[in-house]
């Protein structure tokens, strides 16, 4: 995924649907422990579609996946127009069928998530999804080229009508990526108050401190916001502990690297303990992502000069090694609290948590009534 400075982003093609959710662990997704692609995979799936447009129609998961690979090379008004050739397709009948799986079948991708949830289309029809995929991505791309220029207030409507598409994308599909559009629309909504002069220091998400950060993880691991300076301000907010440390480092990184912020979101700054407990683990995890995602783009770069790509080549990652997932150091006090309630959950659930007390307080003053008879 190549990335967008305070770029934030709900991307949808068939690379969102391999991944599936993310793993959505702030303290990976802050040191960017998940799979990116280089510019040159981007290029080619353009280069393949436009020659299968040539032959034959292209899918509607194809108009999906030539869009997000001009945004993700910052080519906004190409990303805009396809995912509007889509949109006009869909209007005028224009599509054959509206099957979501890729028409060409290629290599599964080997960096996985740790968690597999439902794919983000269940419980829709094909076109259904098509409907959601087309209003996130137009709004999307709308957004993005209004952050890219630089947020003009002349072209506001940009970002107004990017909150509409966003908006009917999750009327459709709510919960399409553990609430990533709700997130994402929130901070638009906050970017055109801000630029239309209102003073509001944050955006007013809806959903629980955990709903959002999962959807800011998402916003990073599955969009375009991992050079966002304002999104990780706002996980230092959002998230505790060795997430909070691990965003605050990354938003410091960030600003040390050029990134200018596009709010005056405030960061909340972790107290010194957790940085001090944090920071050797934040570099640690930070030098293995970089190493990692350098040996994925050496070997991608070997096989597209084969002329292989994923996409079509079910034996591309052949010879390729994921990396495995890093265990996260969790200091005694915090991973006995956290084995505690997960086993407490585990062997009675949150309903019948008060149930057994119940029981065991009658239980022990039943014995102590028939101790009082005697």
């Amino acid at each position: 995924m190549v990335t967008m400075v305070g770029a934030r982003a709900c991307l949808n093609d068939r690379d969102s649907i391999e991944y599936g959710y993310g793993d959505r662990e702030v303290m990976l997704v802050a040191t960017g422990w998940f799979p990116q692609n280089p510019p040159e995979f981007y290029e080619l799936r353009i280069k393949r579609l436009l020659g299968a447009l040539k032959t034959r129609k292209l899918t509607p998961s194809e108009y999906d996946d030539i869009s997000v690979a001009y945004d993700r090379l910052g080519n906004d008004d190409e990303a805009l127009s396809w995912i509007q050739k889509k949109g006009s397709l869909m209007n005028h009948h224009g599509f054959d069928s509206y099957r979501i799986e890729p028409a060409d079948q290629g290599a599964s991708e080997p960096w996985t998530a740790k968690v597999e949830r439902a794919n983000v289309y269940q419980g829709l029809t094909a076109e259904e999804y098509h409907q959601y995929s087309l209003h996130a991505n137009w709004g999307t791309f709308l957004i993005h080229r209004w952050i890219r220029t630089g947020m003009p207030l002349a072209r506001i409507e940009d970002a107004k009508q990017a909150s509409s598409q966003l908006g009917q994308a999750i009327d459709i599909n709510p919960d399409a990526h553990s609430g990533r559009e709700i997130v994402q629309l929130a901070i638009v909504d906050w970017l055109v108050d801000i630029k239309s002069g209102g003073k509001t220091e944050q955006p007013g998400f809806s959903d629980s401190k955990s709903k959002t950060l999962e959807g800011l993880a998402g916003l990073v691991e599955l969009g375009a916001a991992w050079s966002s300076y304002d999104v990780f301000a706002l996980m230092t907010e959002y998230s505790s502990r060795g997430g909070q440390a691990m965003a605050f480092f990354r938003a410091q990184e960030l600003l040390a690297s050029g990134v200018k912020p596009l709010t005056k979101v405030q960061l909340t700054v972790p107290d010194r303990e957790l940085q001090e407990r944090y920071r050797d683990d934040y570099k640690m995890l930070r030098r293995t992502a970089k190493s990692a995602l350098s040996e994925r783009w050496e070997f991608m770069r070997l096989q597209f000069a084969k002329g292989l790509h994923p996409d079509t080549d079910p034996n591309f990652w052949l010879g390729y090694f994921a990396p495995a997932r890093p265990t996260i150091f969790i200091p005694w006090p915090d991973r006995l609290l956290a084995y505690g309630v997960v086993l407490v959950f585990d062997l009675f659930g949150c309903v019948w948590i008060p149930m057994v007390a119940f029981f065991a307080i009658r239980i022990v003053k039943g014995r102590r009534t028939r101790k009082s008879a005697a």
